[in-house]
This record gives structure tokens, C-alpha cells and sequence, in this order.
């Protein structure tokens, strides 16, 4: 199948995040691939990262939650609403580059033993500099 015809959604979880949101919502919708659905979990936020995402609803699903679920159980509440063929998941404070969803698929597709991929976190401030290029998992489960 080629990399056009494969579906992806997009999953941030937000904890007071407004400083972030929208930056990154913009990111996801300037993707060169197609991305079928947004799903934003707020995880009780205490800032005004709920009004932040108002102006999002129509493009995105979004989630209130009552409490803090934490970064895996907010994904996993996501995660269990998509049938997608993948699934981004993104902190709040990730600003894509507008073929990261395209280039992240196909190397996928071309990999099929791969499980699961990520791209290079580059800082900021100075985007010389490589904050992460992904973690391994050993036998252990550990990264």
C-alpha cells in the first residue's frame, strides 16, 4: 500500500499547555500527508489550555478530562477511539516539519519488522542542537 493510503491520527495530551497547543495543532495541519483525526486529551488542565483549544473543535476531538489520567492512560483513551493504520503521539510542545508524517510513514513501509518510529527532537531555541533521536527498548522493556 502506498505511503498516500495509509491513515494516521494525531493524539496530544494536554496538561497546561496552553503556551504549546497551537503551535502544534498548526504543525499537524500543514502536514504533506493527510491526516484523518486529531484527538486532543486535556488531562484537567488548570491554565486556560481548554479556551486555547476552542477554536480547535471543529478540526479536532476533543477530550476534558476530569483528572489527571497521566501520559499513557490519556494516549490510551485516543488511541482506543481511532481505527487509523498509525498513530501519532505528540507532546504538546512538538512543532512538526510539514513532511514529518509523510517521511515517518514511508520509512515504516519500508521497514515492515519496524514496530514503531520517531523522528529526530531538535531544540527550539537552537535547532543545531539534537535533544533526542529516539529511544530502544532492550529485553528488559527498558529504554
Amino acid at each position: 500500500m502506498e505511503a498516500s493510503k495509509r491513515t494516521v491520527s494525531v493524539h496530544v495530551v494536554t496538561y497546561n499547555s496552553a503556551e504549546h497547543i497551537e503551535d502544534c495543532l498548526e504543525a499537524v495541519l500543514k502536514q504533506s500527508h493527510p491526516i484523518d483525526q486529531i484527538i486532543v486529551v486535556d488531562n484537567a488542565s488548570k491554565d486556560h489550555t481548554l479556551h486555547s483549544l476552542t477554536k480547535w473543535q471543529e478540526k479536532c476531538t476533543i477530550i476534558q478530562n476530569n483528572q489527571n489520567n497521566g501520559f499513557a492512560g490519556a494516549h490510551n483513551q485516543a488511541i482506543r477511539l481511532t481505527e487509523t493504520d498509525y498513530c501519532l503521539i505528540l507532546n504538546p510542545d512538538v512543532v512538526l516539519e510539514p513532511d514529518y508524517v509523510l517521511n515517518t510513514v514511508l520509512a515504516l513501509q519500508n521497514s515492515p519488522r519496524v514496530g514503531s518510529a520517531t523522528g529526530k527532537l531538535l531544540f527550539k531555541a537552537s535547532p543545531h542542537h539534537i535533544d533526542s533521536t529516539g529511544l530502544i527498548i532492550n529485553k528488559a522493556r527498558r529504554a
